[in-house]
């Protein structure tokens, strides 16, 4: 296991910046996940730690072995740095047994016959896949020959494993139990792992760290719990989840951070500023849907402390054991989730304290969209 250092990496497509100056290291052992919509750079950022693209400058380094550094003209091939690959597609050999492929990497490193089946062994093992060793591709089903592409990359022991999408190719059950094999996989190589997905889920899932991206720079990196529950500005809680935003203005705080925010529809949120903003300042406020809850009448909200707004029903929907309501609070459509089935048109919200997190208001919500493909 080695450390993976990623700093100040710039890759350009003519007049795109696919990936604009980004640094991050991984520890030995621990799994990062780069997360972002399409074109936000995810994949052009590890193709160059791959070797797949050259970077226009910056540094990638595995342990003490240079992948790339522009200061140095440095660029080592990607057949020499020892990364494993697993792409969306599979790309198994279809003429080839699961056993043959993955000896053909093994053969190209001209390991020793004995020492190819130990190794066989060893990674089918790994994937609970000794049993089909003898079945070509078309014989296995998508989410086994995402297995069986896993041990190829396993069987040959990389210093880095790099996954690009590996469980987009699978229905949402068996994305679900892949992501938990997937997981208890990790918990037993520890393999320094770079992951590439657009699934929020599966970042959540999987990652001991997650980077969010967009416009090809890291816009926040923390764990999962941090991106979530305390996102850097706008885009990441919108991006990450779902959230409800709220225009106003900041007309009164004291000295224990408490705020009082005068929404553009005249409602009024009381909340914890979590940076220094003066009154008078436009914010935006953000609020998790199952931080809201409902009620029938404003004497019967929680006892958490908070305000309650008065509300429209606009829309309802049965997602299987919870309802999904929209409504319309003062001018802003807000989206809440409950376990209760209200069929009143006139309900109350309730806003905690604690369930909001403020940006000032010229942190605006962006979604780029891709430049022409080329930086997935």
């Amino acid at each position: 296991m080695v450390e993976l250092v990623v700093q100040n990496l710039t890759k350009r497509f003519g007049l795109v910046t696919a990936v604009d100056n980004v640094s991050f290291h991984i520890a030995n052992g621990e799994f990062l996940t780069l997360l972002g919509p399409s074109g936000c750079g995810k994949s052009t950022t590890l193709a160059a730690v791959a070797g797949l693209d050259v970077p226009d400058q910056g540094l990638i380094r595995a342990g003490d072995r240079v992948f790339f550094d522009s200061a140095k003209a440095q660029v080592l091939p990607a057949e020499a740095r020892n990364c494993g690959l697993v792409f969306q597609s599979y790309a198994l050999w279809p003429h080839m047994t699961v056993r043959q492929n993955l000896a053909f990497p093994l053969k190209l490193r001209k390991i020793g016959s004995k020492e190819q089946q130990r190794r066989i062994a060893e990674a089918l093992a790994l994937v609970e896949m000794a049993d089909y060793a003898d079945r070509y591709p078309h014989q296995l089903s998508g989410g086994q020959q995402q297995r069986v592409a896993l041990a190829r990359t396993l069987v040959y022991q990389p210093l880095v494993l790099l996954l690009d999408e590996p469980l987009s190719n699978l229905d949402a059950k068996l994305r679900e139990r892949a992501r938990t094999w997937l997981d208890h996989l990790h918990q037993r190589v520890r393999l320094t792992t770079l992951y590439v997905t657009h699934d929020q889920i599966e970042a959540l899932a999987l990652s001991d760290r997650i980077a969010v991206m967009n416009g090809g720079r890291i816009v926040q990196l923390g764990t999962p719990r941090e991106i979530y529950e305390r996102p850097a500005d706008p885009f990441v809680a919108d991006f990450i989840g779902t959230s409800n935003f709220f225009s106003g203005s900041i007309v009164g705080t004291d000295a224990g951070r408490m705020a009082i925010v005068r929404l553009d529809g005249g409602a009024e949120l009381r909340t914890m500023l979590p940076r220094d903003l003066a009154p008078g300042a436009r914010v935006t406020v953000a609020i998790r849907p199952e931080k809201l809850e409902l009620s029938t009448s404003p004497d019967n909200a929680p006892g958490e402390e908070g305000v309650v707004l008065a509300a429209s029903v606009t829309t309802r929907s049965y997602i299987g054991g919870r309802w999904q309501y929209q409504l319309a609070v003062g001018g802003v459509v807000v989206k809440v989730e409950s376990p209760a089935d209200y069929d009143q048109e006139q309900l109350w919200l309730h806003v905690p304290i604690a369930g909001s997190v403020v940006f000032p208001a010229s942190e605006t919500r962006r979604e780029p969209a891709p430049p022409n493909g080329l930086a997935a």
